[in-house]
């Protein structure tokens, strides 16, 4: 390989994948809209978003009941969702 060869593939390639790579994620976010960034010391405005396993079982369920959940657990009748990779603690 020629010299001119090396440094084309070696050293301008790398570089023209970089500076693209840097051109797409640089930028940063949209300046043009109003919505204002957390700032510490300011009040979070939010909506509690909860994830569960199996929403379904809380269908109706406004409150916790006054059952034993340890009993229940140790008899082998889990009670509510029992969370875990594979849904199974």
């Amino acid at each position: 390989m020629q010299p001119l060869e090396v440094a084309l593939v070696f050293v301008v390639a790398p570089l023209a994948v970089v500076g693209v790579l840097a051109a797409l994620t640089l930028p940063g976010g949209d300046r043009r809209t109003k919505e204002k960034r957390y700032r510490p010391g300011r009040p979070f405005e939010f909506t509690p978003v909860w994830f569960l396993s199996s929403p379904g079982q809380l269908a109706g369920r406004l409150a916790l009941t006054s059952s034993d959940p340890a009993g229940d657990a140790a008899a082998g009748n889990p009670h509510g969702p029992t969370g875990g990779a594979s849904d199974r603690w």
